[in-house]
């Protein structure tokens, strides 16, 4: 097994070929300016950063696991000013368990106009955006007899995302039942007071 115990940085080229895990338990470890992997298993540890290489994937054969919560905050060396885009960091099996910042809805601010969250698709990929999209808004069209009918639009990237409506009677909460999809949705809701 290697082990990194230091708090500075160590950085791979080519392909490591030791079968053991590779535990990174602080410090800043990830790829030169060259493609590399690793044969074993990588765990970060809870002082553990991942350094951000902009052009190539760090491959690891084995599985990929966090200790402690791990997220953009985590990631050395990402310019406030990157370009938008996606940026593939690790290549491989991750577990997600620990890992933070999943997903367009819990994208985080690393710069003006730049907001950044991982993906989790046969790897890790650090997405780059240049803009949100804009929040749900809800508003209330009229009362009927089946209840009040609401229209909600707005970005919806979770199929559990609720929508919030008050009334000077209340607060109403009304989940999409056909939100499983990522996109930008406009519904028609029916609720009782």
């Amino acid at each position: 097994d290697l082990v990194k115990a230091g708090r500075g940085t160590l950085l791979i080229t080519g392909n490591q070929l030791h079968t053991g895990d590779t535990l990174i338990d602080r410090g800043v470890f990830g790829l030169g300016n060259a493609p590399g992997s690793l044969a074993g298993d990588l765990f970060f540890g809870p002082e553990a950063r991942l350094r951000f290489n902009p052009t190539h994937a760090l491959g690891v054969m084995g599985k990929v696991s966090f200790e402690d919560a791990f997220g953009i905050r985590n990631v050395d060396g990402l310019p406030e000013s990157v370009a938008p885009g996606f940026y593939p960091l690790i290549s491989g099996n991750v577990d997600t368990a620990n890992l933070r910042n999943i997903g367009l809805i819990r994208a985080v601010s690393i710069g003006p106009d730049r907001w950044a969250y991982f993906e989790v698709d046969g790897g890790l990929t650090l997405t780059v955006v240049d803009a949100l999209p804009k929040p749900v808004s809800i508003w209330n069209e009229f009362p009927s007899e089946d209840g009040w009918k609401l229209t909600a639009t707005g970005w919806i990237t979770d199929g559990s995302y609720p929508f919030v409506y008050h009334d000077p009677t209340g607060w109403f909460m009304v989940h999409p039942e056909d939100a499983s999809l990522d996109g930008y949705y406009a519904y028609d809701f029916f609720v009782r007071s």
